[in-house]
């Protein structure tokens, strides 16, 4: 998990959102790159379709 955008242009983070342990580490991911970020979080529905989250 990077602690820094810096050399980044787009930052992709997947996760599987069945694994407790996944979206811990996640969260953690978000709050480290969202100040000074644009940050978006998407989400897969059951037929597969993405929706954007927040």
């Amino acid at each position: 998990m990077p602690q820094s955008a810096e050399g980044y242009e787009r930052i992709v983070y997947m996760f599987s959102g069945h694994d407790p342990d996944a979206v811990a580490e996640a969260r953690l991911a978000w709050k480290a790159l969202r100040d000074g970020n644009s940050v978006t979080y998407w989400q897969q529905e059951a037929s597969g379709r993405w929706v954007k989250k927040a």
